[in-house]
């Protein structure tokens, strides 16, 4: 009697254990729709960006527009579709464009890359899940820097009054201290692509005036429906 009622608590407890591994695993969903690649799609960003001078005591504010375009595709030498973006500047909201220059976008399964620079990027990884972490310098010579997943799938995201029905939360940094603020984080909507960006790296030492730049990129107009 008593090994058949310990035999039960024990059988007991492992389907509580299995129970509860099932409940913690994040639950992954592909994350491709959030890195939409079509040809002729483009996004215009409306930017603000602070420079922070320490010796001057000032902060300069500047305003401008960028524009992604994806231009033109062709055959990288593995044998991948990739897409040339084209990336435009505007001080005038967008009247008049100033080609600033070139970057290649690409997509499979795994993630989504993008190089610019001469500097290759794992900006998305797949499939997504809550908390996921991947080294967004894993394809170049830069340091680790850590990107995490967010927020995944929040509900109705609202943008210059444009509105987002899925959206995800990346965060590549979050350091904050009495000396330096190092904040980095970006948002991309089902079927747009990346929608707003946060950048902030400051540096303020004891009764001095704060060094450095942040800005904020937001979607301002766009084709993708």
């Amino acid at each position: 009697m008593i090994l058949r009622y310990l035999k039960y608590q024990l059988i007991s407890a492992c389907v509580v254990m299995m129970s509860c591994n099932s409940i913690e695993e994040p639950i992954a969903m592909p994350g491709t729709s959030y890195y939409p690649l079509e040809m002729g799609k483009f996004i215009t960003y409306s930017v603000t960006e602070y420079s922070h001078d320490a010796f001057r005591k000032e902060t300069d504010t500047t305003y401008f527009w960028q524009k992604e375009l994806l231009e033109d595709t062709f055959t990288d030498i593995s044998g991948s579709l990739v897409y040339k973006m084209a990336l435009s500047i505007s001080k005038d909201s967008g009247k008049n464009w100033r080609f600033d220059s070139y970057a290649i976008v690409e997509k499979d399964s795994n993630s989504a890359i993008r190089t610019e620079n001469n500097t290759r990027k794992t900006i998305l990884s797949f499939p997504f899940r809550e908390l996921k972490t991947w080294d967004v310098n894993a394809l170049n010579n830069q340091d680790l820097q850590l990107a995490k997943i967010k927020n995944i799938e929040k509900s109705m995201t609202t943008i210059l009054g444009m509105q987002f029905a899925k959206s995800v939360q990346l965060e590549l940094s979050n350091q904050v201290d009495p000396i330096l603020t190092n904040i980095e984080n970006e948002v991309y909507a089902e079927g747009v692509g990346l929608i707003e960006r946060k950048y902030a790296y400051i540096e303020t030492q004891p009764g001095k005036y704060k060094s450095g730049m942040e800005y904020v990129k937001t979607i301002y107009e766009t084709n993708w429906e």
